[in-house]
């Protein structure tokens, strides 16, 4: 054993396997129970919640929580009833905020994330021996249909939050195709999360006069491979308000969140690739895209910034070229790089592949609302300032 490390059968770490050990035992029985009930009906369904702090080292294991990077847990209320909304990109949001706000409150909140009652249903899922709807559903999540939301269904949701605990959802209602902070597919623009209202009438029946909404941002690292998961400051929603006023309270929560996206290295140089598609440059050199990456750093216009890219900005660039460039959109030659016009100008489908058909799009438009960024990288690009109206996007290359 080198000096300074570890031993492997020290009592913490002991007594963290035989945790992780007796957490998994749980998480299986209760598994078997579920497959019982579905093989056998009349069977009573098991309750994963009383079973929280064991199956806590389950997900640990699952999600990785190692990776997560928690920014201002001071903000988190540590008491409730609380709402907390966040942008929604990938699959596993919801078991990387619930750890983020279950530590953040002092393990005080244990949150209800509303969720699609069909989201898990038809091919493959009708497939396995265990239904993931009700999975969830005994895990704390609060079965609802989009778009129709009944006020049964919100039953669970509002007596939580009359006991004092804390919902979860997400405004948008939908997963992020595009990379866009908060988006609607096409036709459902009306059928998103409303959380002022559910604030609003949980607060109605709480019988107390607001209820605090706490916006959240989740920025993923494609080259650390992190999330980061940023609380922001509490929005009070009124129990009395009528419908213009809810609705200005949701943009400034869809807002707020947009505000919460941590920028760093990637987020800045797919922007440079694209203007330089954008305005068909050929070649460009590797320094000038570091320099206005450190531009950038230097004085950023938002409030949260990767670390990577506050303490070596030149470093944090040339490993995200180095990344598109293993991606094929753009090539490494000597002091210049060769953008791949035809591949980053390609806008695909709204689709789950769309951040695999076109990276460069995807991160950029995680950044595109944070005002400024688009003309920083035409001004780059360009050489000069660009002239009024011109910026990342050109007339023959909008659309997400």
């Amino acid at each position: 054993m080198r000096p300074g490390t570890a031993s492997p059968l020290t009592p913490d770490v002991f007594t963290e396997r035989v945790s992780a050990i007796r957490g998994w035992l749980i998480f299986f029985r209760l598994c078997l129970k579920l497959v019982r009930h579905r093989l056998l009906p009349g069977t009573p369904l098991p309750d994963f919640v009383p079973h929280k702090d064991a199956l806590a080292r389950v997900a640990h294991s699952l999600f990785r929580w190692r990776r997560l990077r928690v920014v201002n847990p001071n903000l988190c209320p540590a008491d409730g009833p609380a709402i907390f909304v966040a942008n929604h990109h990938g699959l596993d949001d919801p078991a990387l905020l619930w750890p983020a706000i279950h530590l953040a409150s002092g393990e005080r909140f244990i949150p209800r994330f509303l969720m699609r009652d069909d989201f898990f249903r038809g091919f493959p899922w009708d497939w396995l021996p265990i239904r993931l709807n009700t999975l969830c559903e005994r895990c704390g999540a609060v079965p609802i249909s989009r778009g129709r939301v009944s006020p049964a269904q919100l039953r669970l949701a509002l007596q939580s939050l009359k006991e004092g605990n804390a919902c979860a959802l997400f405004p948008g209602g939908t997963r992020s195709r595009t990379g866009a902070w908060i988006e609607y597919r096409p036709g459902e623009e009306n059928t998103h999360g409303d959380p002022a209202a559910l604030a609003a009438l949980a607060a109605r029946v709480a019988g107390k006069p607001e209820i605090p909404v706490i916006p959240m941002g989740i920025t993923r690292h494609p080259i650390l491979r992190q999330v980061t998961v940023a609380f922001g400051s509490p929005i009070r929603v009124a129990s009395r308000g009528d419908a213009s006023e809810l609705a200005a309270r949701n943009q400034e929560i869809c807002h707020a969140i947009g505000l919460l996206t941590e920028v760093h290295a990637v987020h800045l140089v797919a922007a440079i690739i694209w203007a330089l598609c954008t305005h068909h440059r050929k070649s460009f050199p590797l320094k000038t895209v570091v320099h206005a990456v450190m531009d950038w750093a230097a004085s950023p216009p938002c409030p949260l910034v990767h670390p990577e890219l506050i303490r070596e900005p030149e470093s944090a660039c040339r490993r995200a070229c180095a990344y598109f460039a293993r991606l094929g959109y753009l090539r490494i030659a000597g002091r210049e790089i060769y953008p791949r016009e035809s591949r980053v100008n390609n806008c695909p489908p709204w689709t789950t592949g769309y951040r695999r058909a076109n990276p460069v799009r995807y991160w950029t438009n995680q950044v595109l609302h944070i005002k400024g960024i688009d003309t920083w990288a035409a001004e780059w690009v360009l050489g000069t300032p660009p002239p009024a109206g011109v910026s990342l996007i050109s007339p023959e290359n909008t659309g997400k």
